[in-house]
């Protein structure tokens, strides 16, 4: 029989996502905003660690290399705390407690929820002793009047497990002092004067923070919001004497994710179906070939879920299908072999594999990381089918895949 070459035209069609414009939204004003960014980058396939992206205070804006962490931070708070006259030395006369870790949601404009992490690594303030000063209350001129002040004598020598950071700026004014602790979650820092006072001042209070965040390879490319308050007196426990003026401090946190889809195709998108050898081995023989195939060899540049899915020229239920000029049609079938690196929504990573393609439901995937290797569609008429095909003609149809980040 003499069967003429069978051609398929074929089309592609993906889809570039990026950050989405709109938020969930979180209700109110924050004290503290935090904004961390994920950016995939070929160069860097394993990160997961997205960027802090929000302007620095407190002491990561004076003193950068306390924060050198890509996902921490510093934020100074508006929130000032006073006491009355100290003549009791049995207590902590300044004080903070580390928090405890905060575990909260982030949310989308998709609906979608992710777990993070809130950690405070240190706190620190301002202590003002006007009208007062070291001179009037310990006979001596600063620096050594804010050392003999207090018990135990500099605010870096902070009681265990807290631990000072040292060479802040302090101690050059007759009544002012900054001072930082660090601390794990859950410690008392403190230090006790050794002189009464008339009173006592702090503000300027800052924080340093740490963030856990999700794994942004299994995020849709958006933003999400999510919101936790502490409560000041409570989980900062800054002691016996000193009362803040503001009850509580909200921290929200924002995660920008942006993605990369993008398909290369270096063939073009025209695929001609042969038979195994050539036509030319097959019309020598005088023999009807038997599986027809071809492929489309392409770049997949991903780093996030996706789907693929067949949109037909000519459908035949779930597959699409190729018609000749008198109006008989063949079924085709497409497969899909993902790059190394791109995992099924099984949880299947075998390289190489062939999925078949759908109209009607489409097939998810998943990555671990920036995915940028090359990968394969292949169209085949099996041998079952090319004995229904009519001889002396051609063969052809329009197959759309779409890739789709939006699962």
């Amino acid at each position: 029989m003499d069967l003429s070459r069978v051609l398929t035209s074929t089309l592609f069609r993906w889809l570039l996502i990026a950050t989405f414009a709109g938020a969930a939204g979180v209700s109110g004003a924050a004290d503290v905003d935090v904004e961390l960014e994920f950016v995939p980058d070929a160069g860097t396939p394993n990160n997961k660690y997205f960027t802090n992206k929000t302007p620095l205070t407190g002491i990561c804006a004076e003193y950068p290399d306390k924060c050198a962490a890509p996902h921490t931070g510093s934020s100074k708070v508006n929130v000032r705390f006073n006491s009355g006259p100290i003549y009791d030395f049995r207590e902590n006369t300044v004080q903070f407690r580390i928090p405890s870790a905060s575990r909260f949601s982030v949310k989308g404009v998709n609906g979608k929820q992710y777990p993070v992490t809130l950690h405070i690594r240190g706190v620190g303030a301002r202590y003002d002793l006007r009208p007062a000063t070291v001179l009037s209350l310990t006979g001596k001129n600063p620096p050594e009047g804010h050392k003999s002040l207090w018990v135990g004598g500099w605010f870096q020598d902070v009681n265990a497990p807290c631990r000072a950071v040292p060479g802040l700026d302090s101690g050059k004014s007759m009544g002012l002092y900054n001072f930082f602790w660090y601390g794990p979650e859950g410690a008392v820092c403190g230090k006790k004067t050794r002189y009464s006072l008339p009173g006592l001042y702090l503000d300027s209070m800052n924080f340093i923070y740490e963030v856990d965040t999700p794994n942004p390879y299994e995020m849709e490319a958006g933003i999400y919001e999510g919101l936790i308050t502490y409560n000041v007196a409570r989980e900062f426990e800054p002691g016996y004497f000193l009362t803040p003026y503001q009850t509580n401090i909200s921290v929200k946190v924002t995660l920008r994710v942006t993605h990369v889809l993008r398909v290369n195709f270096y063939l073009g998108y025209k695929v001609e179906l042969v038979p195994a050898g050539g036509w030319d081995r097959w019309e020598s023989m005088g023999r009807t070939p038997t599986v027809l195939s071809g492929d489309a060899p392409f770049q997949l540049n991903v780093s996030s879920p996706f789907t693929v899915k067949l949109q037909c020229g000519v459908p035949h239920f779930s597959d699409c299908a190729l018609k000749n000029s008198s109006g008989k049609i063949v079924r085709l079938d497409t497969f899909f072999t993902p790059p190394e690196g791109v995992i099924d929504d099984a949880g299947g990573s075998q390289y190489p594999f062939k999925y078949r393609l759908s109209a009607l439901a489409p097939k998810k995937f998943n990555v671990s990381q920036y995915v940028a290797h090359f990968g394969k569609l292949y169209f085949q008429i099996p041998a079952s089918r090319v004995p229904t095909m009519e001889a002396g003609t051609t063969y052809s149809g329009n197959v759309t895949v779409i890739w789709d980040s939006q699962v």
